[in-house]
């Protein structure tokens, strides 16, 4: 995160400056991120990881 955001999330509102992060659960609904600030957003995928990509093996 870098620059300045506002989280907007149900009747809450949250400023979020560069670095900071925030958890919102998944129970809360809608959110939008108003501001000139950019932000890196991680959402869980669907399915199963079958590979961890690192180039490791197991034999």
């Amino acid at each position: 995160m870098s620059g300045t955001l506002t989280l907007r999330a149900g009747s809450e509102t949250l400023t979020l400056d560069t670095h900071q992060t925030a958890l919102i659960p998944a129970a809360t609904g809608p959110y939008r991120l108003d501001g000139p600030g950019r932000a890196l957003v991680a959402q869980p995928g669907q399915g199963t990881a079958e590979s961890g990509g690192n180039g490791s093996s197991r034999d």
